[in-house]
């Protein structure tokens, strides 16, 4: 079947060739996969961290509102309280 040298380098690069086309192609269904679940992710979950990053900053906000009108008793960190 390969009797020359030639038909052997050939039928080498020839299989060589496919198997990087399949390699390509598995390469890129899998980026196009990964896209979609980080596309997913920001969707889904990116909404509700800000959210949670919000609540934080308020409530951390909050506490030093009280711990100032505990400390201090000035009222103005009450009306800093319930303005948040």
């Amino acid at each position: 079947m390969f009797n020359s040298i030639r038909t052997k380098v050939l039928a080498g690069f020839s299989i060589l060739i496919v198997v990087m086309i399949i390699y390509m192609t598995y390469v890129a269904i899998s980026n196009a996969n990964e896209t979609n679940e980080i596309e997913g992710i920001i969707g889904e979950e990116l909404p509700i961290l800000i959210a949670d990053y919000e609540l934080a900053t308020t409530i951390h906000a909050r506490l030093a509102a009280a711990q100032g009108y505990l400390l201090t008793g000035d009222s103005k960190y009450k009306e800093t309280f319930r303005a948040l």
